[in-house]
């Protein structure tokens, strides 16, 4: 189940009238609080004055009704998976485990480096390092040596 209407009720007083506003809502609601308050100040002429606690009256049907609806279908798939019997109930456990570790490899970093990763960052060290010097002074020595010998 995707979505589910529910009736929201506002009651609001004004100097000698008790007005009561009764709208659909699609549960969980897709917009923020703020937004839907706003859309039906305009569409049904609300007063401003009412906006600060329709707001918090709809922000608290909105919880409670989307607790209510994923509870709901919780206990549904629940009741499903236990009316299946224990082996179809390890086939889906495992169907899903897998599907889990592939989505998690999918998303992982590669751990295992490239060659050439490898190669430039060891080059990368090497030309930063101190021991750069140190290195073609004996690479000189090598050289001249073996012009000697």
């Amino acid at each position: 189940m995707d979505s589910v209407q529910k009736e929201f009720t506002y009651s609001f007083k004004t100097k000698e009238y008790l007005t009561k506003l009764a709208v659909p809502i699609t549960i969980p609601l897709n917009i923020s609080a703020e937004e839907f308050v706003g859309r039906l100040i305009s569409a049904h002429n609300l007063p401003c004055f009412v906006e600060e606690e329709l707001t918090r009256e709809l922000e608290k049907f909105v919880i409670k009704e989307t607790e209510a609806f994923h509870n709901k279908n919780g206990e549904e798939a629940i009741r499903v998976l236990q009316s299946s019997g224990d082996e179809e109930i390890g086939n889906i456990a495992d169907r899903w485990a897998r599907a889990f570790t592939q989505e998690c490899v999918s998303h992982a970093p590669n751990t295992k480096p490239k060659d050439e990763a490898v190669f430039g960052e060891m080059f990368h060290t090497l030309i930063h390092s101190p021991a750069l010097e140190t290195i073609f002074k004996l690479k000189l020595e090598q050289t001249y040596s073996m012009a000697v010998v």
